[in-house]
């Protein structure tokens, strides 16, 4: 199973799309981007925690209980991470929940970057469209 997105599909072998986000299109994304942004940082945290709890010495029930708990975790996190794909956002770091967004502003190409936990509203104000 994969946890992170490889800069070639493996699917269709060609790059994702890349979509440049006009600042206020990216501010507008940001409330569905941090729901799916939640749930990948839940999802990777679970999983690893299970991937640490499956190298110690465990009954069978255990080690059964903690794969299958990790393998939904991961179905999650690809779901999530789908998410951002499907609006272009671009996960940077699963652990910390961020996000960038690839944006022109004054004719240069600029990353909006965001973390969970930040305010979702009135962000990047100095920069304009």
């Amino acid at each position: 199973m994969r946890v992170a997105r490889q800069v070639i599909n493996e699917s269709t072998q060609q790059l994702p799309r890349c979509v440049v986000f006009r600042v206020s299109e990216a501010r507008r994304a940001l409330p569905y981007i941090s729901r799916a942004v939640t749930d990948i940082q839940l999802a990777f945290k679970t999983a690893k925690r299970c991937r640490a709890a499956l190298k110690r010495n465990l009954s069978i029930e255990e080690k059964v209980g903690f794969e299958q708990m990790r393998d939904k975790a991961l179905m999650q996190l690809n779901r999530a991470i789908d998410e951002c794909d499907s609006v272009g956002a671009n996960v940077v770091d699963m652990g910390k929940g961020t996000v960038r967004f690839e944006s022109k502003t004054q004719g240069k190409l600029v990353s909006l970057v965001w973390r969970l936990g930040e305010p979702t509203n009135n962000v990047w104000l100095d920069i304009t469209d």
